[in-house]
């Protein structure tokens, strides 16, 4: 992938990187994320300070970051797909309600101890 850097190393020590040309994919998605719904700062954060680690429901190589907004009832919702490397890609980025998680979403960090 050209022009790819790492992006971010979540609390795992799981890599994740993303090229130039996938940022403005997901920007496209999602216009409204530019400029001021979040930056690059609020999507790094998602993934390297996150309180909790989802597994998406599209399968086990999807990783789900939620970032709470301060005073906001939205969070920031970043979607990384890993390799068997554990090096994974920024997927994608959306807005999301506060709390909501997808059913079928399973947390795979931390892991809870019983």
């Amino acid at each position: 992938m050209e022009n790819t850097n790492v992006f971010a190393v979540d609390p795992r020590g799981y890599v994740v990187i993303c090229s130039e040309k996938q940022m403005e994919e997901i920007y496209e998605h999602h216009p409204e994320l530019r400029n001021f719904w979040a930056t690059l700062v609020d999507m790094k954060s998602a993934i390297a300070k996150a309180q909790m680690i989802y597994k998406s429901t599209k399968g086990e190589k999807f990783n789900i970051y939620y970032l709470s907004r301060n005073g906001k009832n939205t969070e920031l919702k970043v979607v990384v797909k890993f390799d068997d490397q554990n090096v994974g890609i920024l997927w994608a980025a959306q807005p999301s309600s506060v709390g909501q998680r997808k059913p079928g979403e399973i947390l795979v960090w931390p892991i809870m101890k019983s």
